[in-house]
């Protein structure tokens, strides 16, 4: 479809949705719209797509700029200035209930849900019939919950295949075969260089260990265990997993700089510590970031075309052209019990309305996240608002599939889509159909990944977990180093219970009963 006629018809959709869905009438003055998104890179005031959206919906927009790596804290700093947004993100899902108890937030009738978000509504109730409640605080809908169907896929497994061959080793199923190959790693001189600078893994590569008890023990996570909410970090399981990580950084195997974290910087999902050598192994990122050249194929007009290189793989290939992965499955425990690994929450994040936002400005916020979500039928309104500008920044490769060829800025800078005002679009329950999450179902990963049945936060949360997390932390990190006995583990949870932590299990436990 050429540019000009693809905007007529989102034009013309947007004029119907209008006619249909509300009484304003059309008026020469805009309406100022503030407007807080998931930013890799600061959008311009005059970015092409702040300029497209402001014409078809007849506003202004405020885009704020806020680094997100530090979002929720940029954000609160604004907050307690009494700045408030009209469009408001809820970066970290925990913090919802938190703006609502500093009235914050406006409540969002579902009436008005149905009325001016009817293509996300209907999504929701097709696949994510609960969605709608994790949002809403004291029966009343204060966030709508932004899900992530792409996190169907748990965190990638990724071993050092250079390293593998040149040990004579496979991929390990089990912990004895793990064992075997991350002290080969870490001993064996898998680089050639003669030197004792290698290591088998570091903090993230640990996550396969926590996943082989079942265990998540550095995010909020909660299963059910005897039919009750159990508490992850605190269960006996995580001693036994505290043993091995002890005996690993005792015999030089994991990087004793793993406090600090495998990135130093940039891109979220690169373990620089595994494409600088330093490590044979990691569990980050996601599966997409460690697409090589040739692992499937797309199509354009019948023809084959190789995938595009995912945003870790390229770093690795820039360091050493001839790097290989391989990727491993969630490991089997002694009693031979298949472990599980960490998977994103599908609940990403939440989109809520400012507490001093007026009626009619709130029914526009909510038409242009419904036109603007994934659950929008038209696929040339999805694409646009994802990618840009069709034929200059972008074009379809199978539509039916979703899949698009970037081009221009969009092919090679990741950043450069939020420069141009691609902020607006949002995830909202559309499951992926593209031949890059058919290749990963292929490869497994969409089995075995561990998700919290629990993903939000209480009262009784906001209250203790700041302490409880620097508490739960600097345990695990003195057993593992052994400033602390492991028997300590023992001291530690009763602490942890007796400090708040058996409250906010006694919430949580409430809160699951009511809602299941």
């Amino acid at each position: 479809m050429k540019k000009g006629m693809s905007f007529l018809m989102v034009l013309l959709s947007v004029s119907i949705l209008f006619a249909a869905g509300t009484s304003e009438k059309a008026t020469d003055k805009k309406m100022n719209i503030t407007w807080t998104a998931y930013q890799m890179a600061p959008t311009n005031a005059d970015a092409p797509m702040v300029k497209y959206y402001e014409e078809m919906f007849n506003v202004d927009f405020d885009v704020w700029n806020i680094d997100y790596q530090q979002y929720t804290e940029l954000l609160n700093i604004r907050l307690a200035a009494g700045e408030i947004p009209d469009m408001f993100m809820v970066m970290n899902p925990v913090d919802l209930s938190k703006y609502v108890e500093q009235d914050l937030l406006a409540p969002i009738p579902l009436e008005k849900i149905k009325k001016f978000m009817p293509n996300t509504y209907a999504a929701y109730q097709k696949d994510f019939s609960n969605e709608f409640a994790l949002g809403q605080i004291d029966g009343k809908i204060y966030g709508l919950a932004s899900v992530s169907t792409g996190n169907v896929y748990r965190l990638p497994i990724t071993y050092n295949k250079n390293w593998l061959d040149k040990l004579g080793l496979e991929v390990p199923t089990n912990i004895d075969e793990f064992e075997k190959v991350i002290y080969a790693f870490a001993h064996g001189d898998p680089d050639g260089n003669g030197k004792k600078d290698t290591y088998g893994l570091s903090m993230d590569g640990l996550n396969l260990l926590w996943g082989m008890y079942g265990m998540v023990p550095l995010q909020d996570y909660f299963s059910i265990k005897n039919g009750k909410i159990a508490y992850l970090p605190i269960e006996p399981e995580m001693k036994e997993a505290l043993a091995y990580a002890h005996k690993w950084y005792k015999d030089g195997v994991l990087d004793p700089e793993f406090i600090t974290g495998e990135n130093t910087g940039g891109y979220w999902a690169i373990s620089h510590s595994f494409i600088n050598g330093r490590v044979g192994m990691t569990v980050r990122g996601n599966y997409y970031h460690w697409l090589f050249p040739g692992d499937y194929n797309e199509y354009d007009n019948g023809q084959a075309i190789p995938n595009q290189v995912g945003a870790v793989a390229k770093e690795l290939l820039a360091i050493n052209p001839d790097a290989k992965v391989a990727f491993g499955q969630p490991l089997k425990n002694k009693d031979g019990k298949q472990g599980g690994i960490r998977g994103y929450h599908m609940l990403s994040r939440f989109y809520g309305i400012g507490a001093d936002v007026p009626e009619e400005k709130m029914d526009k916020i909510l038409q242009i996240l419904d036109y603007m979500s994934d659950s929008n039928p038209d696929k040339d309104a999805w694409a646009v608002a994802r990618y840009g500008i069709e034929g200059e920044s972008w074009r379809w490769l199978e539509k039916d599939r979703e899949t698009i060829l970037k081009l221009g800025e969009y092919k090679d800078r990741e950043g450069f889509r939020f420069e141009n005002g691609n902020v607006f679009w949002w995830t909202s329950g559309s499951l992926p159909k593209s031949r890059q999450a058919e290749w990963g179902t292929k490869m497994g990963f969409d089995q075995n990944g561990i998700y919290s049945v629990f993903p939000i936060s209480l009262e009784a949360m906001n209250r203790y977990n700041a302490q409880l997390q620097t508490f739960r932390e600097q345990t695990y990190i003195q057993i593992i180093t052994g400033s602390k006995p492991l028997a300590y583990f023992d001291t530690f949870v009763a602490e942890y219970l007796k400090t708040g932590g058996k409250e906010v299990l006694d919430a949580v436990q409430a809160w699951y009963t009511a809602n299941n």
